[in-house]
């Protein structure tokens, strides 16, 4: 009797090792790398969500990620009278602004601590291919 309990508890812990080995084998085998991550959550984002007016006269286009560099990046079209040049004093605001939302945020934590960088490409409505503004920020400026 006892060794049929022993043999019993033997054979369900060996079980339970045996669910126990393979769960964990499946979550780290099938655990995508952070830039796996970026670039499918890049690709879904934009096509789940944009075009999308993100304010009076900024369209939020696209996001995407170069696996290379390691940047993520936010791509913009201005409109009205957004779509104009900068000055120097408004480029330095717009610049501290999103620096300061970059080191904010709570949902970039994860890329932040991965060492990612984030730019912010704002293109004419007018003419697509000037660019109005361009910033990326790395690591060494958000942790700064």
């Amino acid at each position: 009797m006892i060794f049929r309990h022993f043999f019993f508890n033997f054979a369900a812990m060996n079980k339970i090792y045996l669910l126990l080995s393979a769960f964990v084998l499946l979550f780290f085998s099938c655990q995508e790398s952070i830039e796996d991550r970026v670039a499918r959550e890049a690709y879904e984002y934009t096509h789940k969500n944009c075009p999308v007016k993100v304010g009076e006269g900024i369209v939020n286009d696209s996001m995407t990620f170069d696996r290379v560099k390691r940047i993520i990046s936010y791509h913009y079209s201005l409109s009205g009278q957004l779509d104009t040049t900068f000055t120097d004093e408004q480029i330095q605001h717009v610049a501290t602004e999103l620096l300061n939302g970059v080191r904010n945020a709570a949902h970039l934590k994860i890329y932040k601590d991965a060492g990612l960088s984030f730019r912010y490409v704002y293109n004419s409505s007018k003419d697509p291919k000037r660019i109005v503004f361009d910033r990326t920020y790395t690591e060494k400026d958000y942790n700064q």
